[in-house]
């Protein structure tokens, strides 16, 4: 995955892979030094199974996550360790037959969030909402501790890249 990213990126500033170098946040966020990137690149990754995910913006924070839909046997208390007490309440007024693709859902626009902030998982899970409701338009709804107008700063966008995924992306606003 890696090495798709550093093909992707010397694509984009038309450099050879090999050649970029990169730098780290103190959370672990990849970002390229600051003389390789004069168009202000900013990228994320994620995997899971055999998918891959990339997220690339001109100088605004992004975050990407993607997930396999598959069974849980303790999908309900992870929730209730991880999500929010309002996103809890939705995941258990979803049908049945629909809660794995909604704790998804949940999931990657969650996981999206925190790596588009570059902080990790200083960001409490359970500190802001997300929407989760398959079919419904994926937004940031609130967070918590911090500026009031901060869920609108950030725009979410969800999608099924393949049968039996979901993936979230978050960019900042300018």
């Amino acid at each position: 995955a890696r090495g798709l990213l550093r093909q992707l990126l010397g694509s984009y500033l038309a450099r050879p892979p090999q050649e970029l170098r990169f730098t780290y946040s103190d959370h672990g966020k990849p970002a390229l030094l600051e003389a390789q990137n004069p168009h202000g690149l900013q990228f994320n990754l994620s995997h899971s199974g055999e998918m891959m995910c990339v997220g690339v913006t001109r100088g605004r924070a992004i975050g990407v996550d993607i997930e396999q839909v598959r069974p849980l046997n303790d999908m309900m208390s992870i929730a209730a360790s991880f999500f929010s007490p309002r996103e809890n309440e939705m995941l258990a007024a979803v049908p049945a037959d629909q809660r794995e693709l909604a704790f998804f859902n949940c999931w990657t626009r969650k996981e999206a969030y925190i790596k588009a902030q570059g902080q990790g998982l200083s960001i409490p899970l359970d500190s802001f909402d997300v929407t989760l409701v398959p079919g419904e338009e994926a937004r940031l709804l609130a967070v918590r501790n911090t500026q009031p107008d901060e869920a609108a700063r950030w725009t979410m966008q969800a999608f099924a890249p393949v049968a039996g995924y979901v993936a979230a992306a978050v960019v900042k606003q300018v």
